[in-house]
């Protein structure tokens, strides 16, 4: 079972996702971005650390110092308004065997496909600000974190040319 690093009402508490809607249904976006786009921005090493203290705590109380800000202050809200953003796209559909169906109750008005899209991109944005300040915080604080592998390693700063060993700087 795939650990979800959210409370059941933190999406509906910080988005305009409604309390009412029921968790089951909002549990594959949360999934979905949680290990597509959370998985891939933390990395393997990082993010199973997270993950592992998260459910050993029993939630964020598993998680201290560097992590505990990384999950608060970066992840959380990433998660949150990723997680809205896959939802808004997709939540008003129920497929099940009477078919793909569009929910809406008669006291309700339909908005439309550009209206939805607009909410979405809202949430995407949101998203975007949140990953843009992770990765200014974690350029900082990086090297204190063992599990953060900043993806280079150490023979890709080094260029081989014509018998010369060169450090790979921004200007090679």
């Amino acid at each position: 079972m795939a650990i979800i690093l959210l409370q059941t009402n933190d999406v509906s508490k910080n988005t305009i996702i409604g309390g009412n809607v029921d968790i089951d249904r909002l549990l594959p976006s949360i999934k979905a971005c949680q290990e597509t786009m959370i998985r891939k921005l933390l990395g393997i090493p990082l993010y199973t650390k997270i993950t592992n203290d998260y459910l050993a705590g029993g939630g964020a109380a598993g998680l201290s110092g560097l992590y505990l800000t990384l999950y608060n202050d970066y992840l959380k809200p990433m998660l949150i308004h990723g997680s809205s953003d896959i939802f808004l796209r997709s939540g008003a559909y129920l497929v099940s065997n009477n078919g793909i169906t569009k929910s809406k109750t008669p006291d309700a008005d339909s908005i439309s496909k550009e209206e939805v899209d607009y909410l979405a991109q809202a949430s995407r944005a949101l998203y975007r600000d949140y990953e843009r300040d992770y990765r200014d915080w974690i350029k900082v604080n990086g090297a204190s974190i063992p599990e953060y592998d900043d993806g280079i390693k150490s023979s890709d700063r080094i260029v081989n040319v014509g018998g010369w060993i060169l450090p790979r700087t921004r200007r090679c």
